[in-house]
């Protein structure tokens, strides 16, 4: 288990997705792990149940308050403990009946995050959250055969645009990018104004240079803004939960300060569509492992952003995913 992603906050699922009925089950660096909800409130633990060892996301939830095991209908409370077992109930339960593990669990921003420390840092959030102007669409999972971090670098990656989403982001015949300074501060990466031409940035059908501000606020959650005209803001938040070293899964959360009339529907189906050409690029990296020795692979000034990811990435300690 890697110390530092523990700490870290991963989504498991959308919110509209975790009922008051049904748990989900999810996997966090290798660790299976069972989400439901009771009320107000969203619970974590283990996925596993301590009779026979069956997974608890194949139970249900019961009076909105329980979670009960299918295998024999074990019944637990919120707070983790057994408070039903069918078949004696007349029993004492022993306080050792109980869920094995207990995590941190929070819905923030349309999304369902889990942390896996009794120390968990904050969870990510930019200003966009409270800002009622701004129309938020949830998208995910988009599951990938590759390491979160080498995920979260091809987000970083603005000079692929052209190649890999030529027509969208980017134009065959204007693959520039300018120059642009990275910034670092005590725990995240920022690198503004990162300009690219592109053919329609607007839906006006008008190509024009467009502005990005990337940030990286944790090791595998980035955003970046994009702005539209003068006025108009697109930011899109990208966390990648890391099921195992190579096996990823990716939820974006896509607002926006205008065009408040196009149906989220689309929205996420131009999201899906551009995250299957970035899988496929993801997916056939070599090392699968993303290298932190920058002499492992040659780089240039428009990989600043990618450079200074990886020389975070190393500074913090952080070993899942990497080489």
């Amino acid at each position: 288990m890697d110390k530092v992603l523990e700490r870290e906050w991963h989504v498991v699922c959308k919110g509209g997705e975790l009922t008051d009925e049904q748990p989900i089950g999810s996997r966090i660096m290798g660790r299976d792990v069972v989400v439901w909800r009771s009320g107000n409130d969203v619970h974590a633990w283990d996925d596993i149940c301590v009779h026979r060892g069956v997974r608890l996301s194949l139970g249900k939830v019961c009076e909105q308050r329980y979670l009960q095991c299918a295998y024999h209908g074990w019944t637990y409370d919120g707070s983790g403990q057994c408070v039903r077992i069918p078949a004696h109930p007349d029993l004492k339960i022993p306080a050792k009946a109980r869920a094995k593990a207990i995590y941190p669990a929070v819905e923030h921003a349309g999304l369902v995050w889990v942390n896996l420390s009794e120390n968990p840092k904050t969870v990510p959030t930019i200003p966009e959250h409270a800002d009622p102007s701004f129309r938020s669409i949830t998208s995910g999972p988009f599951r990938m055969h590759g390491s979160g971090p080498r995920a979260i670098e091809n987000a970083l990656d603005i000079a692929h645009f052209p190649f890999i989403h030529g027509g969208f982001l980017g134009a065959l015949d204007r693959p520039v990018i300018e120059d642009y300074e990275v910034e670092k501060t005590d725990d995240a990466l920022y690198a503004r104004n990162v300009r690219i031409f592109q053919p329609d940035p607007d839906g006006t059908g008008v190509g024009h240079d467009v502005s990005y501000d990337y940030g990286v606020i944790a090791p595998l959650t980035m955003y970046f803004v994009k702005r539209v005209g003068d006025e108009n803001r697109l930011s899109i938040l990208f966390n990648v939960r890391p099921e195992s070293e190579t096996e990823s899964v990716g939820y974006f959360s896509t607002m926006m300060d205008y065009d408040h009339d196009t149906p989220s529907e689309e929205i996420d189906e131009f999201q899906s569509f551009l995250f299957e050409q970035d899988r496929i690029i993801v997916e056939n990296q070599r090392p699968e492992l993303l290298p932190m020795d920058l002499s492992a692979e040659l780089h240039l000034r428009s990989d600043a952003m990618s450079i200074a990811y990886r020389q975070y990435l190393k500074e913090i300690g952080l070993s899942f995913g990497t080489e």
